[in-house]
């Protein structure tokens, strides 16, 4: 639920992460991500506004989300609140 208001939080980007075994990349791949159906339109309707990022091990996790961050830090956004 909290996810489909991002928007209402003023968030402007957010990422999301799943867990594949095979690593298979959504949506190319329909069997890549399992999860609600209401999670699963949100992200598609609003793709500029959410990141996709599968990971097979929590390792991999970890380094989406530092990528993430870094990017955020070095956005107009991490700028402006002297991230």
């Amino acid at each position: 639920m909290e996810s489909e208001r991002v928007g209402d939080y003023g968030i402007r980007k957010a990422l999301l992460l799943y867990q594949h075994p095979g690593g298979l990349s959504w949506p190319t791949n329909p069997l890549a991500w399992r999860t609600t159906q209401m999670l699963k339109s949100l992200a598609m309707e609003h793709s500029s506004r959410y990141t996709v990022r599968p990971y097979v091990r929590p390792a991999d996790a970890l380094m989406e989300v530092r990528n993430f961050l870094r990017a955020v830090k070095r956005s107009a956004y991490g700028k402006l609140h002297g991230l």
